[in-house]
């Protein structure tokens, strides 16, 4: 289900102190996704991540076209972020229907 989507996700911004995405970053929202598709119990977050408390903006690409695109600027740690803004901007993004 999850595999067509596989190139969409290009861009997760984390917004201070030049935090760039890893692939484990965008690999957990792939996986929390894909879990949250399936009614699977949604993936932790991965311990050998650094918590950084920061803002956040998960953005999701479908052939290169804006998918979705939120999240906020209110620092704050990854663990509580990360997931959850996945989530919102895969499937509650209001200018898009939900993947």
């Amino acid at each position: 289900m999850i595999s067509r989507y596989n190139s969409s996700l290009r861009k997760l911004i984390l917004m201070q102190e030049n935090i760039q995405a890893t692939k484990d970053h965008c690999a957990f929202c792939y996986q929390t996704l894909d879990a949250k598709l399936r009614g699977q119990k949604l993936p932790e977050f991965p311990k050998e991540l650094k918590d950084h408390k920061v803002p956040i903006f998960v953005t999701w690409l479908l052939n290169g076209d804006l998918r979705g695109c939120i999240g906020t600027f209110e620092p704050e740690k990854l663990s509580k972020l990360l997931g959850k803004y996945s989530l919102i901007s895969a499937l509650n993004d209001d200018r898009f229907d939900p993947i």
